[in-house]
């Protein structure tokens, strides 16, 4: 079954275009790589990281390392602005070669139109919702639609 998320390209969208460039979604949290382990292992190296927020930040890695999905779709979203919407088409990997998001799924980018989300047409309780302070999270189908029917009402204006 295809899933809907919502990710967040980096502090106020800042590492969008590298996202756009590399096609990926990548988070950072760099514990090594989540491949084989489970989520007591993972949770015992945030342990020793010492960071703050650690059942949270295990949510966030469990569902970027299980939950996401080739196929699945994905909205990058930060800063009140719409960056892309793409599809996943591989699975998650580990690469500790660049910036600081280690963890990550390579993405087909469909749409990558960097519009504010007070010019789209969406409801309120969308909008309250894209905005959560959150890295990831899952949309329901429901209100993907939504905003891509939104996302390409604007878009197809210009092309």
């Amino acid at each position: 079954m295809i899933k809907f998320w919502k990710i967040s390209p980096g502090s106020n969208g800042w590492d969008w275009w590298w996202f756009k460039e590399k096609n990926v979604i990548a988070i950072g949290w760099d514990i090594g790589n989540l491949d084989g382990l489970s989520e007591v292992e993972m949770s015992d190296r945030l342990r020793a990281k010492r960071w703050r927020k650690r059942n949270y930040i295990l949510e966030q890695l469990t569902y970027f390392r299980d939950r996401m999905n080739i196929g699945d779709k994905v909205v990058a979203y930060s800063a009140q602005r719409v960056f892309g919407l793409g599809e996943i088409v591989g699975r998650y990997f580990y690469c500790s070669d660049e910036l600081d998001f280690p963890h990550r799924i390579n993405v087909r980018w469909y749409i990558t139109p960097g519009m504010m989300i007070k010019d789209l047409n969406i409801p309120d309780s969308l909008h309250r919702k894209l905005r959560r302070n959150v890295t990831i999270f899952e949309l329901r189908n429901s209100e993907w639609k939504r905003l891509k029917r939104a996302v390409g009402q604007v878009w197809f204006k210009f092309i």
